[in-house]
């Protein structure tokens, strides 16, 4: 047998069993279209809940991250607390610099050796006044609202910090220069 042959009996197998299996599905009332049809027609309603499903799922995450979604974490709310009893201290600090710098304030020129030492103590006061009120947290703020918060608080103890102690030299430069003056340094 050649090829051709072979060829021409496979074609004739494939014609007879397409013919049988139309007239079984005829017998039954289907067709060979009829079968994809039916899996399209129950793949069709799976389709469309997923795709509501994802549908759903987006419009929530977007609810979510217009509304709130950026919430503040309880740590960075409670770094930011910490900042602020940080800078309590240094404000406390402040206030026992600040009652030195007031007396030493009260002094004149003639009152010291060296009256450039009163300029510089007023200098080191209005660093103190420049400072201006100090950055608190936010109540209800974003993420990053509350570490823009805790940043600030986190400079503005700094320089706090060293605007105190500026003031405290000053402030014990112009009674040291005080006390040499009129002989009352201990």
């Amino acid at each position: 047998m050649t090829s051709e042959q072979s060829e021409q009996k496979n074609e004739n197998i494939t014609e007879t069993t397409g013919v049988t299996e139309n007239a079984k599905n005829t017998e039954t009332g289907t067709t060979n279209a009829a079968a994809p049809a039916a899996k399209q027609s129950r793949k069709d309603p799976i389709i469309g809940i997923i795709v509501a499903i994802v549908v759903v799922v987006i419009a929530v995450v977007t609810f979510m991250l217009i509304n709130g979604g950026d919430k503040a974490s309880a740590e960075s709310v409670e770094n930011c607390q910490l900042q602020v009893e940080a800078l309590k201290a240094h404000q406390e600090a402040l206030k026992t610099t600040q009652e030195s710098a007031d007396e030493a304030a009260k002094l004149t020129a003639k009152d010291v050796e060296d009256a450039s030492l009163l300029d510089d103590l007023k200098t080191a006061q209005a660093e103190i006044d420049e400072l201006g009120d100090a950055p608190t947290c936010p109540t209800d703020g974003s993420q990053q609202e509350v570490d823009d918060a805790t940043q600030a608080i986190r400079d503005y103890a700094d320089n706090l910090r060293g605007a105190t102690s500026s003031l405290d030299a000053a402030a014990k430069a112009a009674i040291a220069s005080n006390e040499a003056l009129t002989g009352t340094a201990e």
